[in-house]
């Protein structure tokens, strides 16, 4: 009877891993269109937009730190927690431009560890 238990609870396991991986890829494409609309904020500089456009790399990226992998996941802190602070501290283009290229850098080396 076990035994044919264990089929169905790999199906159900390989359905639960496939899901979280499409919400995952979902939430990447959401964060990369995101950091387009900061190339936009690079050319003209708002504070108000700025700050919306931090916390909200904060709040996906957050979103994917649930769905990652546990080797994964202190990367995405360390993202969450500049993304943060940018928001809370960036007040002119030049530190825009700064922590906006120093979180890009940051998917950038964790795309390139996963290849």
């Amino acid at each position: 009877m076990r035994a044919a238990g264990l089929p169905s609870l790999l199906i159900i396991m390989l359905l639960t891993l496939t899901a979280q991986a499409a919400s995952l890829k979902s939430i990447m494409r959401e964060m990369r269109a995101t950091l387009r609309d900061g190339a936009g904020l690079e050319r003209s500089f708002d504070p108000g937009a700025s700050r919306q456009l931090f916390e909200k790399l904060a709040r996906e990226a957050e979103a994917s730190a649930s769905d990652a992998s546990k080797s994964t996941q202190p990367r995405f802190a360390a993202f969450i927690a500049d993304a943060h602070k940018a928001a809370g501290s960036v007040t002119t283009a030049a530190q825009f431009k700064t922590a906006l290229g120093g979180l890009v850098a940051q998917c950038r080396s964790c795309h390139d560890a996963a290849r």
